[in-house]
Parts: structure tokens; C-alpha cells; sequence
């Protein structure tokens, strides 16, 4: 028998929360989102500093401009990186997931994205190396592209790698001294 939902969608484990732009800003700042509880008291903090604009009964859902004034908030520097892979890419305005993930100029770096498909957003961390390619949404399980010995990814990352990329931002932890 499957076990039923918590009737108040805040109570509700992470990853069956709408709120994969809030849980992906957070990762790129380092906090991790794994409790009803965390994330309620992160969703709190939000408001209650006013950077997020929203009444008290918002649950997820963000703007590419709460993605940033969260970042800043946090103490991280975000950048636009989809125009500079577009044009080292060479291609037309049109990325898929499985291209961007799959290209040397993307998964060779060393950073953390949060990348911006229709209406969902994922959590990038690159490592130099495809196999150390981390990807996951609100659900904090990672999605791994195809591997050699594997001729596909995993059942998570299949529905992601045919969507068109809409942004990729680059997100960096600022260092105070």
C-alpha cells in the first residue's frame, strides 16, 4: 500500500515540495534543505528579511530574480554563463541538457550552476571529470549522465535530457577574510 501525502504541502518531505529553485539556490550557497523543518525555517528567514516578497503561505515556486537576491543574500556571486557556452559551443540559441552536460567546455570546469529548464531548476556540480558530474533536484538524489559501461543515464536524468536549456548561471562562494 502507498503511503499517502501529508495533507499540508509545507509538512512534506523535500522532495515532495515544489521548490526546486529555492533548494537549488540554497545548495549553491552551501545550506543544505533535507527536513519539512529546514526548509521551513529557511523559507521563513526569507521572508522575514525580506528577500523574497511573498505572503506567509508561499510554499515554492521562484523568479530568476529571488534565484539571485537569494544568492546575494547568502554572500555568493552569481554569473550568466549560457551565452559564453552557446558561443564556445558554436551551435544556435537552442541547448539541450544532455548537450550542455555532455560538452567539455561545461563539465571541465570546477564551479556550481544552477541550470534552468522549462519551469524546473537543477543543482550542477562540475568536477573536471564527467563521471564527477553531480546533478540533482529538490529530491537531493543524484542523477548521473551515461557512464561507459551504462548505454543510459539514470531513470531520474532521462525525462531532464531531451528539455531545452533556458539559463545556466554560474554561482560562486564569496570568501571573506
Amino acid at each position: 500500500m502507498a503511503r499517502k501525502l501529508n495533507k499540508n504541502l509545507k509538512m512534506r518531505s523535500a522532495a515532495k515540495q515544489p521548490i526546486c529553485g529555492l533548494w537549488a539556490a540554497a545548495r549553491c550557497c552551501g545550506i543544505r534543505l533535507n527536513s519539512a523543518k529546514k526548509i521551513q525555517d529557511f523559507r521563513d528567514m526569507l521572508l522575514n528579511n525580506k528577500v523574497i516578497s511573498r505572503g506567509g503561505n508561499w510554499v515554492g515556486g521562484t523568479t530568476d530574480a529571488e534565484r539571485m537576491q537569494i544568492c546575494v543574500f547568502l554572500g555568493c556571486s552569481v554569473t550568466d554563463v549560457f551565452k559564453d557556452l552557446i558561443q564556445k559551443r558554436g551551435i544556435g540559441k537552442t541547448i539541450t541538457v544532455k548537450s550542455l552536460l555532455t560538452s567539455r567546455e561545461f563539465f571541465q570546469t570546477r564551479r556550481q550552476y544552477m541550470l534552468l529548464v522549462d519551469q524546473h531548476v537543477l543543482y550542477v556540480r562540475t568536477n573536471k571529470m564527467k563521471r564527477k558530474l553531480w546533478v540533482a533536484d529538490q529530491r537531493g538524489k543524484p542523477m548521473r549522465v551515461a557512464r561507459k559501461n551504462q548505454t543510459v543515464a539514470d531513470k531520474e536524468l532521462t525525462t531532464m535530457l531531451n528539455k531545452h536549456v533556458v539559463s545556466v548561471w554560474a554561482v560562486d562562494q564569496n570568501s571573506t577574510v
